[in-house]
Parts: C-alpha cells; sequence; structure tokens
C-alpha cells in the first residue's frame, strides 16, 4: 500500500507557488513569513483483502469468492547434509632410499603415486561430479637445481580430459627451499573414488612428475633425507552427484523454526475459520531408502505468546520411504518417492492452528538413510538439486469471522517536499471512507519520522461502519462515510516533519454472527484531504 502520486503533484504546485511569492517579495519583506490557506488530497489508498494479506498468495474463484493458497518448504536436507566431505590435508615428503650422486638435469624421477582417503565415517562413495570445491598445491623444494613438476588426477575427469598441471619450482637448499603454491577449482570435474585397482572407496588417487630442468646443474640426494615436498589441501568439496553406499546414518533436528511471512500483517485480533485445507508431502529424491518422524508441528504467534500444536496420525509415527529411481543419469530424470497427507478439519486440528494466526512454525523431526542397510549393493546415488524434503501446501477459503482482526502498514507521508513550508497554523483532515467490506472497521494513523519513530498520532480511533447485505450476506454497495479531523495544536508542528505514517485497521464482524465470504471486488477506498492553513518561510527559495 502505498500513497498514489498522481496527487502529490497539486500540492507541490500549490507550494510551490506559493513560496515563489514569498520570493519575490522577500526583497521588500526582509525574512517576512507567510500564512497560505491549502485545500488538498494527501492520500488516495484502496485496500483489499489481497492487499491486505499478500496479493500473490490470494486466489479468486469463478465465482468472485477469495481464498488464501500458497505452497512453502517445510524441511530441506540438502545432501551436504547427508554427505559431508571433510576438507583434508595430505603432505608428502620425497625422498630416495639409496644414495643419488650427480644427477645430471633433464633427470626424471619415477612417479610418485599418492591417495588421499577422506573420512567419510560409514559412507563408502565410489564416484562423484564436484558442485564446488578446490585442492592447493604447495611444493617445497630444497633440491639445489631447478625442477619442472607434473600433477595429475588421473581418475578425475573434466569433459573427459584428466586433471594435469605443470609448473616450474626454481633451485633451493634446506635452508632456504624455494616454494610455489597454486590452487585449483575443481567444479565440474566426475571423479571415480575407487583408484586404478577399483577396490577402494572414499579416495582420490594422485600422481606426481618430478624432472630436474634441462637448463640446470647436476644435484646429489642422500640416502632417506627428503628433498621434496608436497602439501596437498582439499577444501570445500560439495558434491553435485555420488554413487555408492550412503551408510545407516540418522539426523534427529529438535526444534527447526519456519516463519510464516503470508500472515505477517495481520498483528491482533481473532480470526475464525469455517475449513482449512493443508496437503502435506514427504519426498525422497535420494537414491537410498529412507525413514521420517514427525516429533511435532507448532504454530507459534509470538505476538500473543499462544502455541499450538498439530493434532495428527502422523505425528509421532515412523514413515518409510522407498528409494528414488535414476532413470537417465540426470537430475531432471530422476523419479522421486513421495507420501502424501491431507490435513483438514475432519483428520486435525488444523484450522486451530491457522486460525491461531502464527508467525511462525515450530517442528521437530527425525530422518534414518538406508535402515534396512546395504539393500542397493553400493548403488545409492543422490542428486544435489534433488534433496529429501516436506512441503506443504494450505488451501483456506476466505469464508470467516473476524474479531478485531488487525493489519497494520507504512505508508509514505511528506506533506511538504518544499522546505519553505515550516508549520501548521490550525486546521482539519477530511477522511472520506468507501466501505465495501461486510465488516465494521477501525483506524489508527500515527506519524513517524524518518527512523520510523512515533512523533504523533493524528487518528487515534475512528469507525468506519459496516455496509448493508443482500439476502446472500453479500455487500451490496459500499457505504461512505466522512469524518472530520482537527490538526491538535501540539501536533501542528510534526506533521509537516513526518516522513512515514504507520495505518492500523481493525475488522470486526460484531452484526453478523455467522461467517462471510470475501469477494474479490470487496475493499475499502481511504481519502484524506487537508484544509489546513500553513507557515510559509523565506527558506524556501
Amino acid at each position: 500500500m502505498s500513497f498514489h502520486r498522481t496527487l502529490r503533484p497539486l500540492l507541490a504546485i500549490v507550494l510551490l507557488l506559493a513560496t515563489l511569492g514569498v520570493s519575490g517579495c522577500k526583497e521588500d519583506m526582509g525574512g517576512s513569513t507567510w500564512d497560505v490557506d491549502l485545500l488538498t488530497p494527501i492520500a488516495n489508498v484502496r485496500l483489499t483483502m489481497a492487499q491486505l494479506l499478500t496479493d500473490s498468495l490470494v486466489q479468486e474463484d469463478a465465482d468472485g469468492r477469495m481464498r488464501l493458497k500458497f505452497e512453502t518448504d517445510l524441511i530441506g536436507l540438502e545432501i551436504d547434509s547427508i554427505v559431508r566431505i571433510p576438507d583434508t590435508t595430505i603432505t608428502t615428503p620425497i625422498s630416495f632410499t639409496q644414495p643419488v650422486t650427480n644427477l645430471p638435469p633433464g633427470s626424471q624421477f619415477i612417479p610418485f603415486i599418492t591417495f588421499t582417503k577422506f573420512n567419510l565415517g560409514g559412507i563408502a562413495l565410489q564416484r562423484v561430479r564436484m558442485r564446488e570445491g578446490r585442492v592447493r598445491v604447495v611444493i617445497r623444494s630444497e633440491l639445489g637445481t631447478p625442477v619442472n613438476f607434473n600433477y595429475q588426477l588421473p581418475l578425475a575427469y573434466l569433459w573427459g580430459t584428466p586433471f594435469s598441471y605443470s609448473t616450474r619450482v626454481e633451485a633451493g637448499s634446506a635452508a632456504t627451499p624455494s616454494e610455489v603454491e597454486f590452487t585449483f577449482d575443481l567444479r565440474g570435474y566426475e571423479m571415480d573414488l575407487r583408484t586404478g585397482t577399483q577396490t577402494q572407496v572414499n579416495t582420490i588417487e594422485g600422481r606426481y612428475i618430478i624432472e630436474t630442468a634441462a637448463d640446470g646443474v647436476p644435484v646429489s640426494m642422500a640416502a632417506n633425507v627428503p628433498f621434496f615436498f608436497i602439501d596437498l589441501y582439499f577444501e570445500g568439496l560439495v558434491p553435485d552427484y555420488g554413487r555408492g553406499f550412503f551408510g545407516q546414518q540418522g539426523e534427529t533436528v529438535e526444534e527447526e523454526l519456519k516463519d510464516m511471512d503470508v500472515l505477517s500483517s495481520i498483528t491482533d485480533g481473532a480470526l475464525l475459520l469455517d475449513s482449512v485445507t493443508i496437503d502435506l508431502s514427504i519426498i525422497n529424491g535420494v537414491g537410498a531408502d529412507a525413514a521420517f518422524r514427525m516429533g511435532h508441528l507448532r504454530s507459534v504467534n509470538t505476538r500473543t505468546g499462544s502455541t499450538i500444536d498439530l493434532q495428527h496420525s502422523l505425528v509421532g509415527s515412523t514413515q518409510n520411504l522407498s528409494r528414488a529411481i535414476d532413470h537417465n543419469g540426470t537430475a531432471e530424470g530422476v523419479q522421486t518417492s513421495q507420501l502424501s497427507f491431507r490435513l483438514d478439519n475432519a483428520t486435525s486440528n488444523i484450522k486451530a492452528l491457522l486460525e491461531n494466526l502464527p508467525d511462525r512454525l515450530d517442528f521437530a523431526f527425525d530422518f534414518n538413510l538406508n535402515p534396512l542397510g546395504n539393500v542397493s549393493l553400493g548403488n545409492d546415488f543422490f542428486y544435489y538439486d534433488r534433496p529429501f524434503e516436506a512441503k506443504i501446501a494450505v488451501n483456506i477459503p476466505l469464508r470467516a469471522s473476524m474479531q478485531n482482526l488487525t493489519l497494520v502498514d507504512t505508508l509514505e507521508w511528506d506533506l511538504a517536499d518544499n522546505e519553505a513550508v515550516e508549520s501548521i497554523n490550525h486546521g482539519t483532515f477530511l477522511l472520506i471512507a468507501k466501505n465495501g467490506f461486510p465488516l465494521q472497521g477501525k483506524i489508527e494513523l500515527v506519524l513517524l519520522d524518518a527512523d520510523h519513530q512515533s512523533v504523533g498520532t493524528l487518528i487515534e480511533e475512528l469507525t468506519v461502519p459496516s455496509p448493508a447485505l443482500d439476502a446472500d450476506r453479500k455487500v451490496t454497495a459500499p457505504l461512505e462515510s466522512r469524518h472530520t479531523i482537527p490538526v491538535p495544536d501540539a501536533l501542528a508542528d510534526q506533521v509537516t516533519l513526518a516522513k512515514f505514517a504507520r495505518l492500523k485497521v481493525t475488522f470486526d464482524s460484531p452484526l453478523q454472527p455467522d461467517l462471510i465470504d470475501i469477494y474479490a471486488h470487496y475493499g475499502i477506498d481511504i481519502k484524506l484531504i487537508a484544509d489546513i492553513n500553513v507557515n510559509l518561510g523565506g527558506n524556501g527559495n
């Protein structure tokens, strides 16, 4: 909600003309001020139920009745919360078991093979494709000749090409070793973690090829004395895809919080609904069997401190989900496994949960992977974009009874863009309300400064009557009411200083004890007109 800007230029033009009048007289009048009468619209606001809630979430039925429909994620266990690859460091010192004397330039050493095994507990990964991560390599050389160094990951491929990098390491000594460092992004690399023997898991095979530079000098190495050091740092590894056995692991979440922004604009009161339907879906996108248990699902209204726990057969019972199916080796081709539950008036207390006007949902759950063990014989799989998740789809027909249902919004308020306006001497505001809701409304308007701090209340509590209904309990025509609001002397200086206004509208249906339908065309139009005498100073030039 905001002021309609089409009305603001009229006020600006009036103020500009008045200011020009002051400017033209300033030479004769010195620092004189002028009192000017203004009659001008300030605000023109239309509020509908779609605006009062969230317009993208309010839908219209074929007959014009409104309903609140939205979907939201309740739980999302991404794969890096199930398969975590820790940062891993391995240091390899290079030495010979026999002394080497006067090794000529251009000599290549026997390739050194190294294995980096990740500590994954009971998980046995055979293949992965990296979504994120890097390898950082630090080389220190004590050889008295330059060295050509080649680092390979023979079973790590990007577009079919194995990882390989070559660099030159200058001559060093035991006292002052030469050092080279380089870092590589591993995103997109496909890695076979079984090594060349195809018997290992969780292991990256590496290969170092070292050759003394052709432009170097002969060198000698003592037996069993390291002369070349290689530090590998595998950091931030997050797989996009993986295959293997994911172990029998469980996760317990004692208290998860989910904000309910859709109802955040409702700050007080009671909403009595006719019906509520929530479809809860538990989705397993992982190629491993899973067991899920909802400990509790709780509606929390932090404004009132009220909490209500869901009562449904789902709570406290274990739900078993079969593994997803990988049809074509892509995330898009995964056929997920899914369980669906309908929560409505007949099967649960879901209506009471929503009537609590929650701004937060709290829940606890247990999740277990492979409860029956390695039944896939090492063929579990995952894709990062196919997590284990739970979603809710909410469907609420806006057929309700309202008791002091309070909605709050903040509007722009800048009565005088021109600096010449110093204060209001006296006057009134006229509020014209055309109420098309089948509800009685109460309006409060508090003026705020640039920091959203209150500078005074312009409208304390103004009652807008509800219109008449026909035999079908529909509004026949909006009811217009007019209300004069005098500007209190204590507030006169603050009205021109305010930058925002907090509008609070409280709806009630005291004369309608039964539930009533809210239609798309229902709304309330509020106009605010200023009939004021303002003081213009000479600082508006």
